[in-house]
C-alpha cells in the first residue's frame, strides 16, 4: 500500500518553524534519562535565521503526514560551519581525518546537521527515507555525508550503521563521546575499480541488475536488465511497464513470489517468461533478489539480478522432447515387434486384420482407425470387409462402404499415401453427391491418413485409414510407421489368404472324395450285383437267364451305369481343368436352336419317363461363335438338374435374341429355390438336398457357369420357394473375347 508520508525538501518558512518545534521537543535537556537512553535525543538548538541561511545554501529534507511535519534531516555544507559555532570543532576535526588514505578536506562532503523523528512516528522507516532522499537530491553535488553520533545514543548509532554509515573516528569532549561516521555515495577509486570490474564480469555473463526503493514509484534497471525485459533503453521504468512485459501465463506467479518475498522475508528466485514485443519470441529469465526491511519489519528496498536462460530452457525442452521421442520410439518398437510376431503367427485373416488395425491406431495416436480390405468369395468375386479400432462398430454400421471418390480412390488404386492436416479443406473433398462430404452423424474427421496395402504381386488388398477430430495430428513420423506396417501386413495377408485357399482346397478335396466315393459306388455296386447274379446263373446252367429280353435289359442297365461313370469322370476332369485354368473352347459357328433340339431329343426318353411335359419356344437363326460340345454340356446339365429337383413338372425351354446376345431359358415348375441359396447352387459340390435324396457330385451347375463365363456370357437363376425356377444363359453372338480359345 502507498506510504502515508511525503518526503521532500523544505519549501517555506512555515516548514522551518515546524522543524524548530520538533527540535525543541526532542532536545536532550527536555527528555528524561529513560527517554534519552531508549528513544535518543538531539543536542544542538537552532534558531530560525540560522535555518533560513542554511536552507539558502542547500535545502534540508523533511517528512510530512498531511500538513504536519513529523521528521527532518538538516543539510549543513562546509559553507555553513560558521552559522553554528558549537559545531566548528567538529568541522575542524573532520577536515583533519583521512578515509582510505584520502583526506576528507579533498572530498565533496557535507555534514548532516541534525536528524530527528517525532516519537509517534518512529519505527515507520522515516530515518532511512530521509537519508535516501538526501542521497537522491544531493548525490550530484556531494560524494558523501558525514555526521557525529553520540556513542551513548545507541538507537541512533545502530540506525546509521544499518543504513551503511562507517565509523571514521571516535573522540570525547566535555559533553559526550562521539563517533564520526560517513555514508559514501561515490565509492573510493579502489572500490570503484572493484565495482567496475564486477560490473564487467556481470555484463560478460549477461547478468542484469535491478533495484527499487519501495517508497519510490520507479524501478532502476541497468542496460542488460532492460534488454531482458524488452524495456526502453532509457527513461523511467514503473511496475506497470514491467507487468506488460511478463508473459500473461506467468504474471500471477511472479507477483505472488514477490509478495511472499516481502511479507515472509524469503529470498526471491523465479524462472519466468517475458515478451519483448508482440512479434518477438518470448525470453526465459532467471531472476533472484532480496528484500530489505526496516527495524519495524516493513519492506523498504528490493533489489536483485536477472539472467537470460532462454538457450538453457530451449536445450532443456530439446532434451525433454528427445526423451519423449525416445520413449515413444521404444513403445512404438515394442508395438511393432509385438505386431510383427503376431503377423507371422496369425493365419486367420479376420484376426490378423483386426490386430493390425489396433496396432496402427495406437502407433498413429489416431482417435479411430479402420482397415477396409477386399476378399474373394467362392465364385472369385471381390467384396469389402472392414475392421475398426478406437470406436465401436456401431459407429460405422449405418454408413455405406467407402466409394471410389476423389479422396478414397488413390488409396484403393494403390497410387500412394494421403496425409492431410485437415481433410475438409483438401481440394479433393466434398465433390460427390448427395452429401458433398461426410454424412450426418459420421465420426468427425479433420486429421486424415490413408495408406494402401498392396500384395507382392501388386494387387491392392485394401487400405488403412485413420482419423482425428483435431487438425494437424498426423506427421511424417506416423506416415512412415504405417507405411512400414502396411508392407508387413501385405505379406501376412498374402500368407493368410494362401493358407485360407489351402484350407478351402483341403475342404473341397474332402468333400469331393466323400461325394465321389458315394457316387462312384452306386453304378459300380449295381454292375457288381448284376455280375454276381449272372455268375450264379451261369454256374447253375440256367438257360432262362439268357433270354434275349433279359440280356437286353442287363446290357441297357450296364450301359446306364457306364454312362453315369463316364459323366462322373468327365465332370471330375472338367473341375480339374477349371481349377488349373485350362478349360479350352473349340469355337465354330453354331446354330443354337438346332443344338437345343438335338439335346432335348436325347433327353426325351428320360423326360417322358420322369413324367415331364416339355414345351419348346425356339427363335430361329440364332447363330454364334461358340463351342458346340460345351454348350450341349450346359443344356444337358440344366435338364439333368430339372430331372433331379423337379420331377414330373412341366418344363419349358426357350430361345430368343436380345440385342447382340442369345438368351437360352430353362424353366421348371418344381419346388423352387430360396433366395439365400440361389448363389450357392453354382458352387462346387453344392446340393440343396442330401446325397441320399439326389445323386450326383453337385458339379453340374458349377461347370455350366464356368463354360458360360468362358464364352463371355452369364448364367443366373430367378426363383421363389414353391414357384419353380428359371435358369437363364446369356451368350454373346460374337463369341468369347478370350484370345486363348482354341480355333476349330
Amino acid at each position: 500500500m502507498p506510504s502515508p508520508y511525503v518526503i521532500r525538501a523544505v519549501q517555506s518558512r512555515a516548514d522551518l518553524e515546524q522543524v524548530l518545534a520538533l527540535q525543541r521537543r526532542n532536545l536532550k535537556q527536555h527528555l528524561s534519562e529513560e527517554e534519552r537512553r531508549t528513544q535518543g535525543f538531539v543536542t544542538v538548538a537552532h534558531d530560525l535565521p540560522t535555518l533560513e541561511r542554511m536552507h539558502a545554501v542547500a535545502p534540508s529534507i523533511i517528512a510530512l503526514q498531511g500538513s504536519e511535519l513529523v521528521a527532518y534531516a538538516l543539510v549543513m555544507p562546509r559553507e555553513c560551519r560558521a552559522l553554528v559555532p558549537v559545531l566548528e570543532p567538529m568541522f575542524a576535526l573532520v577536515e583533519q581525518l583521512e578515509d582510505q588514505g584520502r583526506p576528507l578536506r579533498e572530498q565533496r562532503f557535507y555534514v548532516m546537521g541534525q536528524i530527528c523523528i517525532d516519537k509517534a512516528h518512529r519505527g515507520q522507516g522515516l530515518f532511512e527515507a530521509l537519508y535516501h532522499q538526501h542521497r537522491e537530491q544531493l548525490r550530484g553535488t556531494f560524494d558523501c555525508v558525514v555526521t557525529e553520533v553520540s556513542v551513548h545514543n545507541r538507537r541512533s548509532l545502530r540506525a546509521h550503521e544499518r543504513l551503511g554509515f562507517r565509523t571514521l573516528h571516535t573522540y570525547a569532549d566535555a559533553t559526550d563521546t562521539w563517533a564520526v561516521v560517513r555514508w559514501d555515495w561515490v565509492p573510493p577509486p579502489r572500490r570503484l575499480e572493484e565495482l567496475e570490474r564486477s560490473d564487467r564480469v556481470l555484463a560478460a555473463a549477461g547478468i542484469g541488475r535491478w533495484s527499487r526503493d519501495l517508497s519510490q514509484p520507479h524501478i532502476v534497471c541497468d542496460a542488460i536488465c532492460r534488454v531482458h525485459c524488452g524495456l526502453p533503453a532509457d527513461g523511467p521504468v514503473d511496475p506497470a511497464r514491467v507487468r506488460e512485459r511478463i508473459h500473461p501465463e506467468d504474471l500471477e506467479r511472479v507477483w505472488d513470489a514477490a509478495r511472499r518475498s516481502m511479507e515472509e522475508r524469503a529470498p526471491f528466485e523465479l524462472r519466468f517468461r517475458t515478451r519483448p514485443s508482440a512479434e518477438a519470441p518470448s525470453r526465459w529469465l532467471h531472476v533472484t533478489g532480496s528484500v530489505f526491511h526496516d527495524a519495524a519489519g516493513r519492506a523498504r528496498h528490493f533489489e536483485g539480478i536477472s539472467q537470460d536462460i532462454t538457450a538453457e530452457r530451449q536445450l532443456e525442452e530439446s532434451l525433454r522432447q528427445t526423451l519423449i521421442e525416445k520413449n515413444d520410439s521404444l513403445q512404438n518398437l515394442e508395438i511393432i515387434n509385438r505386431t510383427g510376431q503376431a503377423l507371422g503367427a496369425e493365419l486367420q485373416l479376420e484376426k490378423l486384420v483386426q490386430g493390425v488395425t489396433d496396432a496402427a491406431t495406437q502407433l498413429t495416436r489416431a482417435a479411430f482407425g479402420a482397415f477396409f480390405y477386399n476378399v474373394l468369395d467362392e465364385r472369385g468375386n471381390a467384396y469389402m470387409l472392414y475392421t475398426l479400432s478406437g470406436v465401436p462398430r456401431e459407429s460405422f454400421a449405418n454408413f455405406p462402404m467407402p466409394r471410389s471418390t476423389r479422396v478414397f480412390e488413390p488409396t484403393f488404386k494403390g497410387e500412394g499415401i494421403i496425409r492431410s492436416d485437415d481433410i475438409t479443406k483438401d481440394p479433393r473433398y466434398g465433390h460427390n453427391a448427395p452429401r458433398r462430404g461426410m454424412p450426418e452423424g459420421h465420426l468427425p474427421v479433420r486429421s486424415y491418413l490413408a495408406v494402401p496395402v498392396s500384395s507382392r504381386s501388386g494387387e491392392v488388398i485394401g487400405g488403412l485409414f485413420f482419423g482425428h477430430p483435431t487438425p494437424g495430428v498426423f506427421t511424417a513420423r506416423e506416415e512412415r510407421l504405417v507405411a512400414g506396417l502396411a508392407a508387413q501386413v501385405a505379406v501376412a495377408m498374402d500368407n493368410a489368404r494362401l493358407f485360407q485357399r489351402v484350407q478351402e482346397a483341403v475342404t473341397s478335396r474332402d468333400t469331393f472324395l466323400s461325394i465321389a466315393s458315394h457316387e462312384l459306388r452306386t453304378p459300380i455296386t449295381s454292375m457288381k450285383l448284376m455280375s454276381q447274379h449272372m455268375r450264379k446263373r451261369i454256374d447253375a446252367n440256367d438257360p432262362a437267364a439268357f433270354t434275349r429280353e433279359r440280356v437286353t435289359r442287363m446290357v441297357e442297365q450296364t450301359e446306364r451305369s457306364i454312362d453315369r461313370l463316364a459323366r462322373l469322370v468327365d465332370d471330375m476332369l472338367d473341375i480339374s481343368r477349371i481349377a488349373a485354368g485350362r478349360l479350352q473352347l473349340h469355337l465354330e459357328r453354331v446354330d443354337l436352336g438346332d443344338l437345343t433340339r438335338d439335346v432335348v431329343d436325347r433327353f426325351e426318353q428320360q423326360l417322358t419317363g420322369a413324367g415331364h411335359t416339355l414345351t419348346l419356344r425356339l427363335a430361329p437363326g440364332l447363330v454364334g461363335r461358340w463351342d458346340r460340345g460345351r454348350l450341349e454340356q450346359v443344356l444337358a446339365n440344366l435338364l439333368t438338374n430339372a430331372l433331379k429337383y423337379a420331377p414330373g413338372t412341366p418344363l419349358t425351354v426357350s430361345l430368343q435374341a436380345r440385342d447382340d446376345h442369345a438368351v437360352l431359358e430353362v424353366e421348371d415348375r418344381g419346388p423352387g429355390i430360396a433366395p439365400g441359396d440361389q448363389h450357392r447352387i453354382f458352387e462346387r459340390f453344392e446340393r440343396l438336398v442330401t446325397a441320399s435324396e439326389v445323386s450326383g457330385l453337385g458339379l453340374g451347375l458349377h461347370i455350366a457357369r464356368h463354360i458360360v463365363e468362358a464364352h463371355g456370357g452369364r448364367i443366373h437363376v430367378r426363383s421363389a420357394v414353391g414357384d419353380g425356377a428359371r435358369f437363364f444363359v446369356e451368350l454373346p453372338l460374337a463369341g468369347p473375347p478370350d484370345a486363348t480359345a482354341a480355333k476349330p
